[in-house]
């Protein structure tokens, strides 16, 4: 008879099958581990994955996501994660890693992993995802390039002052005009306009959307006081997304979220910097082919390169 274990977020936890995880939509803030019954091989869902669901029987396990979540699961040595969406695993000699997505405009999806041999040792980062790709292969695609800030918009130019009006002859004195009150320049955003970040970061996290997030907490000193902005999510970066999420009341200390870059911080910033979301891909009437998840797995090869590296 299968088991049931509550996952309390913040605290690392190690699942033995056969047991299921349910939970509205999990957001892990730490790593933990899922562990095989059938040969006792351990594998590890990495901080920052978001799901609704893990089941673990037998030799397999099921990641079931919900839409706009995202989830990479790792392993070490070089073990082929075969699925049943057919995503590719990034191989290396230490470490083999696959990426799970589901579109924001798609349906819930279930992921079906049962690790089977070993897979070829490469460089390469994840593929679209599916449709067709072969599991283990080593075929490389070209990572995402990160968008363009948007350029600030020029401030208005206070209106200049009415002159004076000229005084009248005596015999008639004219009242003076009221000199014109200068027009108030628009206050400034928070940062530059425009800043959207479109996946999840948290410690670890490297890229071009790193250092927009550095840039814009760096604009509130109060927040980002060292305001660094190498594109490399470290510690002074945690403390400063603990700042902002205390200020505007997302999240505090014990609560789910606290330190990561999840779904309500990216809303705050993309609110306060005057952001407007992208166009998304809808999603494709036939479940497993997952071409239309293409820009936000792209938007997960950075992370998921750092996360081989350590």
């Amino acid at each position: 008879m299968n088991r049931i274990l509550e996952i309390f977020l913040g605290v690392s936890a190690s699942l033995l099958a056969p047991l299921a995880v349910f939970a509205a939509i999990v957001s892990a803030t730490e790593n933990f581990s899922l562990i095989l019954p059938s040969n006792s091989s351990t594998y590890t869902i990495r901080a920052g994955s978001t799901f609704n669901k893990v089941y673990i029987s037998g030799s397999s396990f099921t990641v079931t996501l919900d839409p706009n979540n995202q989830t990479i699961i790792t392993a070490s040595g070089r073990q082929n994660l075969s699925n049943n969406q057919n995503i590719e695993t990034v191989c290396t000699d230490s470490q083999s890693s696959i990426v799970l997505a589901v579109a924001t405009s798609g349906s819930t999806m279930s992921f079906v992993i049962t690790p089977s041999g070993t897979c070829t040792t490469s460089t390469a980062t994840p593929n679209s995802g599916g449709g067709g790709g072969s599991s283990g292969s080593s075929g490389s695609s070209a990572p995402a390039t990160s968008a363009t800030s948007a350029t600030p918009a020029t401030p208005a130019t206070p209106a200049t002052s009415t002159t004076p009006a000229v005084r009248a002859t005596p015999a008639t004195p004219a009242t003076h005009a009221t000199p014109a009150m200068p027009a108030t320049p628009a206050a400034p955003a928070l940062s530059a306009p425009g800043i959207i970040i479109n996946r999840a970061l948290a410690t670890g996290s490297t890229g071009n959307d790193v250092k927009s997030l550095q840039q814009f907490l760096a604009s509130d000193k109060s927040i980002y006081p060292e305001g660094i902005a190498n594109g490399n999510f470290g510690p002074k970066t945690l403390a400063a997304v603990k700042r902002f999420q205390e200020k505007y009341g997302i999240a505090k200390k014990g609560q789910q979220g606290y330190g990561v870059l999840g779904p309500k911080t990216r809303a705050k910033i993309k609110e306060l910097s005057g952001g407007s979301a992208p166009a998304l891909t809808p999603a494709p009437s036939n479940p497993s082919s997952v071409s239309a998840l293409q820009a936000q797995l792209q938007a997960l090869q950075e992370m998921l390169k750092n996360l081989q590296k350590k």
